[in-house]
């Protein structure tokens, strides 16, 4: 039965002393275990190069093994219509998947299919299991007709429309309310981000003013271009520098806008 704590406080039955008392020391295995398994652990990250060890051993993908080109990228192919798996340091912890098209001038370049935040609570999931299903992501991405470029691109707007939209809604928690939007050109539409407070400490000893999200459409090479990037000042005064990026992808007009989109907000939720 429910009591409050001046009924505990004022009570003479030990029963109940013992029951609010207890500290979890009479706790069973099974109770424990699930305590230990909650969703309050600390962070543990995978080790990247188990998942990678795993991936290697698993079938070829479009008749094409795979090939461990860096510490952090796996390749399938080397052909238009390859893909590759690039999973970045813990600074910004996720898994990207690309595939190799051109763009209009012949270019060679790797479009965005996939963005996959890597964030792992304790014993929450191991190496082999995440390197199943980053495979299978991989799989998803290589199937189909490989993405084009094209001069002109009918749902260009509604791309801008959505990716706003989608920033209203979804955004890392030290940003200041919803973003704003500016349209730059016809083809270069740009969001951006206030901090709240005055600005968040940066780790160079500097503070992060505004974030910046800049969306462009290309008509000379026929792809769409992102990348986001911190605007920083001195701790001291105000310089609005801008800095390195944080991502830089390019997306073809024949994927689908839900694809580009949700690339794109999994690279800002792991900025």
């Amino acid at each position: 039965m429910y009591k409050n704590y001046t009924e505990w406080a004022h009570s003479r039955d030990p029963r109940l002393k013992r029951e609010w008392a207890d500290f979890g020391f009479s706790m069973q295995k099974d109770d424990y275990k699930r305590y230990k398994d909650d969703d309050q652990q600390p962070i543990d990250p995978l080790d990247v190069q188990e998942v990678f060890g795993e991936i290697m051993r698993m079938p070829p993908i479009n008749s094409y093994r795979p090939r461990q080109r860096f510490s952090d990228t796996i390749e399938w192919g080397n052909e238009l219509g390859a893909v590759l798996l690039d999973i970045s340091p813990l600074g910004s912890f996720k898994s990207t998947i690309r595939r190799k098209i051109t763009n209009l001038q012949g270019e060679v370049k790797w479009i965005c299919k996939r963005v996959h935040p890597l964030i792992e609570e304790a014993i929450s999931q191991n190496e082999i299991a995440k390197a199943d299903d980053l495979y299978k992501e991989v799989v998803a991405a290589s199937k189909g007709m490989i993405d084009s470029a094209a001069p002109e691109y009918d749902e260009w707007k509604t791309l801008v429309r959505h990716l706003y939209t989608k920033t209203r809604l979804q955004f890392p928690s030290y940003c200041m309310f919803a973003p704003k939007i500016k349209q730059m050109n016809e083809n270069y539409f740009k969001i951006y981000f206030g901090m709240k407070g005055h600005g968040v400490e940066a780790p160079s000893a500097s503070r992060v003013e505004q974030f910046d999200i800049d969306l462009l459409f290309d008509k000379e090479k026929g792809l769409i271009r992102c990348w986001g990037y911190d605007i920083n000042s001195p701790t001291k005064g105000h310089k609005w520098a801008v800095q390195p990026s944080e991502w830089d992808e390019w997306f073809a007009p024949t994927q689908p806008i839900d694809e580009i989109v949700e690339a794109i907000i999994n690279n800002l939720m792991v900025y």
